[in-house]
């Protein structure tokens, strides 16, 4: 549709990586 769309899934995608890497266990480790 929209490129805005996209760019929320690059990010969200983004921080779910810094999330592992960072040492976050899954998206609930994410949100807190």
């Amino acid at each position: 549709m929209g490129s805005r769309t996209d760019d929320l899934q690059v990010a969200m995608v983004t921080i779910a990586i810094l999330a592992v890497i960072a040492g976050a266990d899954g998206f609930v480790a994410i949100e807190t």
